[in-house]
This record gives C-alpha cells, sequence and structure tokens, in this order.
C-alpha cells in the first residue's frame, strides 16, 4: 500500500486514492501486487 500512497500492517493496508479513476487504481494494484509475486519467486 505504501506504492499508493498509503500504509498499515502488513495483513491489514488501506490507501486513499486520489486522482485515479477506479479502473486505474485497480489496474495499479494488480500491477504491483504482480511485482510483489515476481520478487517471493526469485528468493525461493
Amino acid at each position: 500500500m505504501e506504492e499508493l500512497g498509503g500504509g498499515g500492517h502488513f495483513n491489514l493496508a488501506a490507501a486513499q486514492i486520489e486522482d485515479m479513476s477506479l479502473s486505474e487504481a485497480g489496474e495499479k494494484l494488480t500491477q504491483l501486487i504482480l511485482e510483489e509475486l515476481k520478487e517471493k519467486e526469485k528468493e525461493e
């Protein structure tokens, strides 16, 4: 969530997203999740 301007606990995080449509925010979140998964795969 930090990349989206938010924060919180690992299992419970939030972000208030402005200047972005819901669709754009969804795409950005999907992109960030996929990047995180790729990083985790490299660690294994």
